[in-house]
């Protein structure tokens, strides 16, 4: 690592300690069919959130859930009384992925120079990414950057990018912070990026993605299930063909 690249990982992560890396904890939800919890809930494997209502959710191309905030609305007052709280938390933690993704790449781009950054017309550009709240810059290693709006990304990539910085977190220690206490605390961080893509797969309609962000997360911090209880419960229970292939917690190999 060059000295460049040192000195910027250092601000990165010093820039991380002062972020709420963790949305304030949420109760477990009670026990009740509505929210699939409990005695009546649905089978294993079901959709806990109905479909009917699932399909309605506003879904704003570019992450801004500012701008379509009246029809988010709109939404919760259509949900029955059992699913307004849950859908407005997932609400309030999703409207803060935009702002929180422009942080973290404002002190180390997202690095895209070999998986590719999937633009939402199907082209994939090997680039790193920076952006701010208008627009991002996808930066090749050799080339001219290409500027594009927040909405030429699908929203599968935004969970590409927050599982990235979440592995970013396990892989670098934070200068003059070594040892258990540090590590475990990273890991809750990390863990908390990716129940955040989880949410963001989910609202935009890749089960399979929000099942396996979802479950990594509380494989890497089980303090995060009373927040799968509320907002992902049916991750919790057995798919019909669970094939689900694990992601690795990085750091916890070197334990």
């Amino acid at each position: 690592m060059n000295t460049r690249t040192a000195v910027r990982a250092w601000l990165f992560l010093a820039a991380l300690l002062m972020l709420p890396a963790a949305p304030q904890a949420l109760a477990a939800a009670p026990a009740s069919p509505e929210n699939g919890v409990g005695p009546g809930a649905a089978a294993p494997g079901a959709a806990l959130f109905p479909p009917e209502y699932a399909k309605k959710r506003p879904r704003p191309a570019d992450l801004n859930f500012f701008r379509v905030k009246d029809d988010l609305q709109a939404h919760v007052n259509r949900l029955p009384a059992g699913l307004k709280s849950g859908e407005k938390k997932r609400i309030e933690i999703l409207s803060t992925v935009r702002a929180y993704l422009v942080k973290l790449m404002k002190f180390i781009p997202y690095d895209g120079t070999k998986a590719g950054v999937r633009l939402d017309n199907g082209k994939v550009f090997k680039a790193s990414v920076m952006g701010n709240e208008e627009e991002l810059v996808l930066r090749p290693r050799r080339g001219k950057s290409k500027i594009v709006r927040w909405e030429e990304l699908p929203p599968s990539q935004y969970a590409v990018m927050l599982e990235y910085y979440g592995r970013y977190r396990l892989e670098h220690e934070a200068s003059g912070k070594p040892g258990a206490a540090n590590l475990k605390s990273r890991q809750q961080e990390a863990a908390w990026d990716w129940f955040r893509a989880a949410l963001l797969s989910d609202w935009y309609g890749s089960a399979a993605e929000a099942r396996r962000l979802g479950r990594a997360a509380l494989d890497l911090d089980h303090g995060l299930k009373p927040q799968a209880e509320a907002l992902l419960p049916w991750i919790l229970q057995p798919a019909p063909e669970d094939t689900t292939p694990e992601l690795q917690p990085a750091a916890k190999a070197r334990e």
